[in-house]
């Protein structure tokens, strides 16, 4: 077995940020609270008979995005602060995280940043859910995913 990838260095507009691994226990929470949100997800997998066929393009993300509105806010800033609060920024000298435990971001333009925040929201989700799908059919849509995400321009 190989050693778990903890943390990942990422690129977005010529600022370096530190993906981070969630505890057991938040990541436990978060992706139970995401569950109804990916199940959809899962059975337009079921339905699609080889793993290579199956690309974004075949899932129906407006049934996707609508478990994503249902939402309710509380369950949403728990994630999106528990995404942002393990992500750091690499900066000469300093690695502050994103937003800190208080609530206080680590650098006051990504407050203000919707594109940015949510970006990094979603990479930081994609960092920590998808080795639960390691070797599933859904690995090529985290695959997918990911090369979308890093092409999202902030």
């Amino acid at each position: 077995m190989g050693k778990k990838e903890l943390f990942k260095t990422i690129d977005i507009d010529e600022r370096k940020f530190i993906l981070c691994k969630f505890n057991a226990q938040t990541g436990s929470y978060i992706l139970f609270k995401l569950t109804s949100i990916i199940t959809p997800l899962f059975s337009q997998i079921k339905n699609t008979k080889k793993t290579e066929d199956l690309n974004l393009d075949d899932i129906n993300l407006t049934e996707l995005a609508s478990s994503l509105f249902s939402l309710p806010e509380d369950d949403f800033r728990y994630i999106q602060d528990h995404c942002l609060m393990s992500i750091k920024e690499q900066l000469p000298g300093a690695q502050p995280f994103v937003l800190d435990k208080f609530g206080v971001w680590g650098n006051e333009d990504i407050e203000f940043d919707t594109q940015l925040v949510l970006n990094l929201t979603l990479k930081e989700l994609v960092f920590n859910i998808a080795p639960f799908f390691t070797g599933l059919q859904s690995s090529s849509i985290m695959k997918n995913l990911t090369s979308s995400l890093q092409n999202l321009k902030t």
